[in-house]
């Protein structure tokens, strides 16, 4: 190992700063931020790899020349080392720097280079610290974005529907498989009757009305995506919703039944807030809501708190 490793948790995460630039303009060589919700599975898998080539190259390592390296077993040391970070260790919600993170200090640990315990040490150290390094990048993204939709204005006019816009700005990935969708799904379906605060762009937590399974499938979407935008854009993608469950009779009586059924509800409803905020695929919405369909045992738990979901719409 010609090329020493660093120090300091900050050298650490430099490094994984500079990797991680390298890897998405390779991964996205327009420098775009993603957005084709059906790609995004193949994003994150493609950026794992260059974070555990990169790992390799830093260390000047032979394996770096393009040996196979055991992706599942560098998976397993990641699942290790997000448990010695702070929060929850079965929240699904990574951020780039923290997903990139993850692998290029496995990568080192499954190489001998870095024992468990140290790397461990270093991402807990890092890993706030790589959110507020993703928030900022993305703060910069969409600054960026703004500019180049000034310097546009007036020259392709469509009705402002922002269907065929970009994907809403968020600093939370998706899933990435749908059965973590499902799982997301379920556990969002816990918390509908009470869903936590909406912060939204300036900063002020959304009032919920009395939208019941629709309004708390809208807020825990933007909420478990960690988008901030203006309180009107959540009213506007509230209402667009409730446009297309008027629809809902012309799709069939399959989606009429599901509808009666308050997971599935919920379920149709989180999907479609994402599908309309361009996080999700209408293919893969489907995939996801059969997922859920198949798992409806799972969501009993909730369904037995229905009654007390009734009393806050008195």
């Amino acid at each position: 190992m010609a090329n020493p490793m660093p120090t300091t948790p900050a050298g650490w995460l430099q490094e994984v700063l500079d990797g991680l630039e390298q890897a998405q303009a390779e991964v996205q060589p327009d420098g775009s931020s993603g957005g084709d919700a059906a790609a995004e599975p193949e994003r994150w898998r493609l950026t794992a790899e260059r974070a555990v080539l990169y790992a390799f190259a830093a260390r000047h390592d032979d394996q770096a020349d393009g040996t196979p390296v055991d992706m599942d077993a560098v998976t397993d040391v990641t699942i290790e080392l997000r448990r010695m970070a702070p929060g929850d260790p079965n929240d699904v919600h990574l951020n780039d720097v923290q997903h990139f993170m993850l692998y290029y200090l496995a990568a080192h640990v499954h190489a001998g280079y870095l024992p468990l315990r140290s790397a461990g040490l270093v991402t807990s150290e890092c890993w706030n610290a790589a959110d507020d390094q993703d928030e900022s990048a993305a703060a910069t993204a969409t600054a960026a974005a703004d500019e180049d939709d000034d310097a546009t204005d007036g020259e392709d006019d469509d009705d402002g529907d922002g269907e065929d816009g970009d994907p809403w700005p968020i600093s939370r990935r998706p899933p990435a498989s749908n059965d973590s969708w499902a799982d997301e799904i379920m556990l969002a379906f816990q918390q509908a009757e009470d869903p936590p605060p909406l912060i939204t762009e300036d900063g002020q937590a959304f009032v919920p009305g009395d939208g019941g399974l629709l309004e708390a499938g809208v807020i825990l979407c933007l909420h478990n995506r960690g988008a901030r935008i203006p309180a009107e854009a959540v009213y506007g993608l509230i209402g667009v919703i409730e446009d297309m469950v008027k629809d809902i009779g012309t799709m069939g009586p399959e989606w009429e039944s599901m509808q009666q059924a308050p997971p599935l509800a919920f379920t149709i409803y989180y999907v479609w807030a994402h599908i309309v905020i361009g996080h999700l695929s209408e293919d893969q919405a489907m995939e996801v809501v059969k997922r859920c369909t198949d798992q409806l045992e799972k969501f009993a738990d909730r369904e037995e708190k229905q009654p007390k979901a009734g009393k806050r719409k008195k």
